[in-house]
């Protein structure tokens, strides 16, 4: 069984050798990896190519696919490969040595056609422990499509993913392999965590971050998040401003976060709490203008073909 491990990378070169590396020396070697420049501006590719040429590997590869996006980038690394699965990871996420070793037992045993591990997130500075409490959960395990192997069979059954898009792709994609009844194995040990910042040290780049993801957010089947936000934005006909400030904050205060990061762990760092209330505006300002964004290009563009 051969395996290939995609990561797209975009201005990665804090944290490229840090992959680079954790790739080399899986305890189960790798048949390929594949780095897919997707339009970087820094120095990431020229800094992969000369790791490549000075450890001598023939496993690793490293292809241009022009300024596209993660999700089109992906697409053009499963295209480059013969493996019958196939690996997706982020950049900036630490590999554990043992991951490859682990995840490949669950293709021996299960033969499932997809396997996933989970990436811990806990933040850096307080705004990144809040941001993370607000979305995949502060000191949590979460399930995520990176770092999972994905067998080509999958790809022929439902598409590739979907294509054009910064985020949400994940979404999308878990989303058809439910549809699709696909067989699909969990495994938390072992999991990749963050070099450095989870998410955001600062506000803008926080902002710009949930704005772009929101863009693509209406694209991906399953994602529920613009269907809530057009129910919250509705009930101000029908509710008193007071009131629902009230509910707003009480929900991105204590409700949410506790869901997403469980009681006990937020309050190992109460800190955390002073960030939660901005936190919250950022993403949801943030999320709002980038669906309201994404919904004008579509109107436009209709016009447009209509014509």
């Amino acid at each position: 069984m051969k395996v290939s491990v995609l990561l797209p990378y975009y201005n990665e070169e804090e944290t490229i050798l840090n992959t680079l590396n954790s790739l080399h020396n899986q305890s189960k070697k790798i048949n390929e990896i594949v780095f897919i420049d997707s339009g970087s501006t820094d120095n990431t590719s020229n800094i992969i190519n000369k790791w490549i040429s000075e450890n001598n590997t023939d496993n690793f590869k490293n292809i241009f696919s022009g300024k596209m996006s993660p999700s089109s980038s992906l697409n053009l690394g499963i295209e480059s490969t013969t493996s019958d699965y196939i690996g997706y990871i982020d950049c900036g996420l630490n590999i554990p040595i043992e991951w490859h070793e682990n995840i490949s037992k669950y293709i021996s045993g299960n033969i499932p056609e997809v396997i996933s591990c989970s990436i811990y997130t806990e933040g850096t500075s307080l705004l990144d422990k809040s941001l993370i409490a607000q979305t995949y959960g502060f000191k949590k395990k979460s399930i995520c499509l990176t770092g999972s192997l994905i067998s080509r069979k999958v790809f022929n059954k439902i598409g590739f993913f979907l294509p054009n898009v910064r985020a949400n792709y994940d979404v999308d994609f878990i989303n058809k392999i439910k549809k699709h009844n696909i067989k699909r194995s969990i495994t938390y040990d072992y999991p990749l965590t963050y070099y450095n910042t989870n998410y955001s040290n600062d506000i803008f780049s926080a902002f710009k971050k949930v704005f772009s993801y929101s863009i693509s957010g209406l694209y991906a089947k399953g994602d529920i998040k613009p269907f809530i936000y057009f129910i919250f934005l509705t009930t101000f006909f029908y509710i008193s401003i007071e009131i629902l400030i009230l509910i707003y904050f009480f929900l991105r205060t204590l409700v949410i976060p506790i869901l997403k990061s469980g009681y006990t762990n937020l309050i190992s760092d109460l800190n955390i709490f002073l960030f939660l209330p901005v936190t919250g505006l950022i993403i949801d300002s943030a999320r709002i203008l980038g669906y309201s964004y994404a919904i004008l290009v579509n109107i436009k563009n209709k016009i447009i073909n209509d014509k």
